[in-house]
Parts: structure tokens; sequence; C-alpha cells
């Protein structure tokens, strides 16, 4: 199961990547990834665009592409396929196999790692010798709080 780090724990967490592998943690990078790191439902880019840009200071798509595409990259945040948009990372050890959860109704996301499917499918990946090197699953339902 994943475990749930603090925001500011993971911000920190990716400052140090940046430092340990001599990448610059710059303004729009940080900016990018605590926005996506304060919300619960994944964000186009457009919308993180918006929501980053104010009357005095705009920020260009482009800035925003080269930040999503650099967390991206290096584990930090995820594409949902399906909806064009992007979630931070639940744990960024577990970037390469991942599934999301969508909910239906209210759009609220869940990252699940490998290690939470079911028991049959990690047996079947064993037996047939399967070695998994990326993997991206979409599932939709409908999450507790709108099942109730």
């Amino acid at each position: 199961m994943i475990m749930k780090v603090s925001q500011s724990n993971k911000l920190n967490r990716a400052k140090r990547f940046c430092e340990t592998n001599k990448y610059r943690f710059t303004e729009p990078r940080e900016r990018v990834l605590s926005l996506l790191l304060s919300r619960h439902e994944p964000l186009g880019a457009y919308q993180i665009l918006k929501l980053l840009s104010s009357k005095q200071a705009k920020i260009k798509p482009p800035t925003v592409y080269r930040a999503i595409d650099f967390w991206k990259k290096n584990g930090f945040i995820h594409r949902i396929e399906s909806m064009n948009a992007y979630i931070a990372c639940c744990e960024h050890k577990h970037h390469q196999n991942f599934c999301i959860f969508i909910c239906n109704q209210c759009n609220k996301v869940s990252e699940l790692t490998l290690e939470t499917l079911s028991q049959s499918i990690t047996n079947i990946i064993k037996d047939k010798s399967i070695v998994i090197t990326r993997s991206t699953t979409e599932l939709f339902g409908s999450c507790f709080e709108c099942n109730r």
C-alpha cells in the first residue's frame, strides 16, 4: 500500500532529487509541482496555467509544459491519458507501475501501485516470467463517498 507523505515532504524530496542529480529546482517547476501536490483532482495543462497565472505575472504555456515534462520524466507526476490531465505521484519509487482509479461522479483520483492489484494478476506475471518495465492502468467507477 502507498504511505501518505505530506505535501512539504514531497516537495522537499523533489528539491533533494534536483540537487542530487544537478537539476535546477526552478520557480516554475516548484509552482507546478506544489499545485499538483495540493490538489486531489487531476488538472490539465491549461488549468495549471490558469491557476498559476495572475494579473501581474502571466505564465506562458511552454513554461508550464516544460515543468510538467520534467516532473513526469523524473517520476513525480503521472499523466492520466483518458483525461489528458496530471496528478502528483503518491510515491516516487512506484512511478513506472501504477494504477489510477477515477470516480465517474466526483472525478476524485486515487493512485494504486502494481502491488495492490489482485494476487491472481501477480501470479500470472510470475508464472509467465513476465518482467514489467512500465504499466499504466486507469480504472473507472464510484468512490466510497459517492457510493453512500
